[in-house]
């Protein structure tokens, strides 16, 4: 009897959860190829992934990389389109939290966690200032770079819109 409440529950969270957006999660660190052994490939993260029943995977991008040490490492980006896990886990994704799927009989396990893409450096929320020069027909030569003063800015804005 147990089973099938815990099967019933596991619908209604289905349906409840699946209108949830959807969801990007990230493995930080797997082992790549390195040397004779193999290291981990997509079809093993889909394979975890899947069986985890969380959602509907849409695709899954890997990242290669080499570490201090010379080791070849994946992360990974698992893509759902559909996002079926429980309040609980969403929840601690959303607050920063992870969880960990095993992949072997030894204890070794992945750590999940949300894929929170870090803002750009090189776009900034305000604007750069930036020098330019105002060069009409009338205008003597001018060695020295002068940045225009605001008034000329605001006139050159004008009379650019009006063309």
């Amino acid at each position: 009897m147990a089973q099938a409440q815990i099967q019933q529950a596991r619908k209604q969270s289905s349906k409840k959860q699946s209108s949830k957006s959807a969801m990007v999660l990230y493995v930080p660190f797997t082992f790549g190829n390195n040397g004779e052994r193999k290291g981990v490939t997509e079809k093993q993260i889909f394979w975890h992934m899947r069986n985890a029943q969380i959602g509907h995977i849409s695709h899954i991008d890997c990242k290669e990389w080499t570490d201090k040490k010379g080791t070849n490492v994946r992360s990974w980006f698992v893509h759902f389109n559909a996002w079926t896990g429980s309040d609980d886990l969403t929840t601690a994704l959303n607050d920063g939290g992870h969880f960990e799927v095993p992949y072997d009989k030894y204890g070794h396990y992945w750590k999940v966690m949300k894929y929170t893409p870090r803002p750009k450096e090189d776009t900034p929320n305000t604007p750069k200032e930036t020098n330019i020069r105002i060069v009409t027909k009338d205008s003597p030569a001018q060695d020295d770079f002068t940045p225009p003063n605001q008034e000329q800015v605001t006139d050159l804005i004008a009379n650019l819109a009006g063309c």
